[in-house]
Formats: C-alpha cells, structure tokens, sequence
C-alpha cells in the first residue's frame, strides 16, 4: 500500500494538508485550473478532499501570506 504523509499548513487562518504521495497522482488543480500530474499537492482541511491545489500554486499562496505579515 502506498504511504500518505500529510503535514497540516495555516495560511491566512486557513488550514491545509500537504499531502506528499509515493505515487503521482493526476488531478485538476482548483486555483490555476490546469492539469497536474504530482506525488505532492495541498487540499483545505475543511472542505471536500477533491479540492487540490498544484504545489506551484500552494506555493505561491505561501509566501504572499509571508509577504503581508
């Protein structure tokens, strides 16, 4: 069976799992609505686990949170 580690991410009082996978995964990333194909993607703890964003985009919100604190 393939291992799932999930680290849990605040960002902008939003919680997030980052999820890094032994296998890639194919999914449609929910902010930049393209298609990825990634062992690592970031899903909000709070709502629908079909909600993925890419590790660019999750990136990208990180440190623009970084940059307005």
């Amino acid at each position: 069976m393939a291992e799932v580690k999930r680290k849990t991410v605040i960002i902008g009082g939003t919680s997030y799992d980052y999820v890094s996978l032994d296998e890639s995964i194919e999914f449609i990333c929910s902010r930049c609505s393209k298609r990825k194909i990634s062992k690592k993607y970031a899903t909000p703890t709070v709502s629908s686990p079909s909600i993925r964003l890419c590790n660019g985009c999750f990136g990208k919100l990180s440190s623009v949170a970084k940059e307005g604190k």
